[in-house]
């Protein structure tokens, strides 16, 4: 959940219910609403409990300068100015056990091609689940949720330190460089049983936490799975109190593309694990990622390996001020099974590294955050271009 409004940037949020996954409401003050209207016979049935409604919703809007390189592709750095990088809204509400969450964005980068400026921004839902807590320490939801994998997608973009997640997470954008899709899972439909934090002795001792997701295994944008198998993954957290948190995940899942009679289908696993130390005002945190990919229906396409991870710091400074540092490095062929040389030093090209310095201030008693980042891009030599990169952020919680 985001943040109170005087409180630093979290780095990352905890991870078990959809409550607290990415886009899980941040605290307001519940509204009450009788369910039992005036004179109604009461008598035959027990009333229902009366229903709690949290309204939730952020802005952010980002305004981004990228390094023109006359050397590189022509739609890198040719495009400066504002975007609408959230416009988010959405309500909860909670009757008795049950809790249902639904929000929606009004600012969906959608755009014609990988490589390119054109494109619509769209309204698209978000969350969309009911949860059912059947005991303490066990929650079902189902609906349309963010999966329990990496740490940086599951926390909130209120709460990120730094304008945007971590490149091995998100990849890299069109007009930012060149195109690489992240190791994240997008939001999926399916089923999602949790435990939530469940500490051993009390809240200052050790806990864990456990969740697992039966999901489609395509992007919730495609109104039904991309084939007829389904994708499962599952995310376990060990916890000290509310300082150190580890987690690891993995995800098993087949990804078809293409319609019959041309449907080409990969299987596909990933493991992730991260850590999160939060300590006197200092908040580290690091993250790696793995995915490895086979095709199923051609024989000739080689077995490939993408991986990255990123270590990042933050301290939150007096006056509301927060400065950071992240290194992240990805490479979406690290390891490729060719035995052609020559083919081989084609895939050993793409491997991206980025440095990126952040200052962040949230105004003190307002839900309101400025940030600013400047990225350091750092490709391989043959794919080398100077795409440095400036963000400003401007985010309004309420």
């Amino acid at each position: 959940p985001a943040a109170a409004p005087a409180a630093a940037p979290a780095l990352a949020a905890p991870v078990a219910a959809p409550a607290e996954s990415a886009e899980a409401p941040p605290p307001s003050a519940p509204l009450a609403i009788a369910t039992t209207p005036p004179g109604a016979d009461t008598d035959e049935a027990p009333a229902l409990p009366e229903a709690t409604w949290r309204p939730f919703g952020y802005l952010r809007t980002v305004f981004s300068a990228i390094m023109e390189d006359g050397k590189g592709p022509d739609y890198v750095g040719k495009n400066d100015g504002f975007q609408m990088a959230n416009a988010r809204l959405g309500v909860e509400v909670t009757r008795g056990r049950t809790r249902a969450v639904v929000s929606a964005d009004g600012a969906v980068d959608r755009r014609d091609e990988l490589n390119s400026s054109q494109g619509d921004v769209e309204v698209r839902l978000r969350d969309a689940f009911a949860e059912y807590t059947v005991c303490s320490g066990f929650k079902v939801a189902a609906g349309q949720f963010e999966p329990p994998y990496d740490a940086e997608e599951l926390t909130s973009n209120t709460e990120l330190v730094f304008v945007d997640q971590a490149v091995e997470s998100r990849g890299v954008k069109g007009v930012e460089g060149w195109n690489l899709q992240g190791l994240s899972l997008e939001r999926e439909v399916g089923l999602l049983v949790s435990t939530g934090d469940v500490y051993f002795m009390d809240d200052e001792g050790p806990g864990m936490s456990a969740a697992f997701a039966l999901t489609n295994g395509s992007s919730a944008k495609h109104p039904v799975n991309d084939n007829e198998s389904l994708a499962y993954t599952g995310r376990l957290e060990f916890l000290w109190s509310d300082i150190v948190r580890a987690g690891v995940a993995a995800n098993v899942n087949s990804v078809s593309t293409n319609v019959p009679p041309d449907q080409v289908t990969d299987d596909r696993f990933g493991l992730a694990a991260d850590v999160r130390v939060d300590f006197m005002g200092a908040h580290v945190l690091g993250q790696f990622m793995r995915r490895t990919s086979t095709s199923k229906d051609v024989a000739a396409e080689p077995e490939v390996i993408a991986q990255g991870f990123h270590i990042q710091g933050a301290y939150d400074a007096p006056f509301g001020l927060t400065p950071g540092y992240r290194y992240a490095q990805y490479d979406p062929t690290a390891e490729v099974q060719v035995e052609d040389a020559v083919t081989a030093a084609n895939y050993d090209q793409d491997e991206i590294k980025v440095h990126t310095f952040g200052l962040s201030w949230r105004v003190p008693e307002e839900p309101l955050t400025l940030k600013v980042n400047y990225h350091l891009m750092l490709e391989d030599e043959s794919r080398k271009l100077a795409n440095d990169r400036v963000d400003f952020l401007v985010q309004g919680e309420f």
